[in-house]
C-alpha cells in the first residue's frame, strides 16, 4: 500500500535565506531540525549526495541535493521510498517550504504508519516548519502536540532511558 504525505508552509522570507537554513541540516549549526524535541539528524559526512544516516530508527541516504532548493532522502530498509524538503520562490520575498514523503512499505510498516507513525511524523514536520518560520517571523499558529503525540513521545523517551 502506497503512503503519500505532504506538508506546505508559506514563509515570508526570500527563498535564498530559507535555503541557507535548509543547507545547515545535520551540521554543527543545524538551524532547521527541531532537535530540542526530536532525535537529531546525523549523517556520516556533511549534507551531500551519498551521505547516510537518519534520525532515531529511521535510516536514509541523501539521493539529491540542490543547495538552497531541495534535499531528497531515500529510505533504507523496508520503507521503499523517499522524503524530501523543497523550496519554491513565490516572489515578493516569500517562499513555500514543502516536505513530501512517498513510500511503499511492507504491510507491517503500513499498519504502523496508519496507527502510530503518521502522528509523530506530522508533529515533527510541523515543528520543523515552526522552527524555520520562527527565524524570520512570529509563528502565527505554532503547533501544539496532540494528546496522542505527547503520549507517544513519553513512551519513546521512557524506552530510550532504559
Amino acid at each position: 500500500m502506497k503512503i503519500s504525505n505532504t506538508h506546505h508552509r508559506t514563509i515570508a522570507a526570500p527563498v535564498q535565506q530559507v535555503g541557507a537554513i535548509m543547507d545547515t541540516l545535520a551540521s554543527q549549526d543545524d538551524r532547521m531540525w527541531p532537535h530540542g524535541a526530536w532525535p537529531a539528524v546525523r549523517f556520516d559526512r556533511p549534507l551531500q549526495v551519498g551521505a547516510t544516516g537518519g534520525h532515531g530508527p529511521i535510516r536514509y541516504t541523501v539521493s539529491h541535493y540542490e543547495r538552497d532548493k531541495r534535499v531528497r532522502f531515500e529510505f533504507e530498509g523496508n520503507w521503499n521510498g523517499y522524503h524530501e524538503c523543497s523550496l519554491q520562490d513565490l516572489g515578493n520575498g516569500a517562499c513555500r517550504l514543502t516536505h513530501t514523503l512517498q513510500a511503499n512499505p511492507s504491510w507491517m510498516l503500513t499498519l504502523a504508519w496508519h496507527s502510530l507513525i503518521i502522528h509523530m511524523h506530522n508533529a515533527l514536520v510541523e515543528d520543523l516548519f515552526d522552527k524555520v518560520e520562527g527565524q524570520f517571523n512570529r509563528v502565527a499558529h505554532p503547533q501544539v502536540w496532540s494528546v496522542r503525540v505527547r503520549f507517544l513521545r513519553y513512551l519513546e523517551q521512557k524506552a530510550a532511558r532504559k
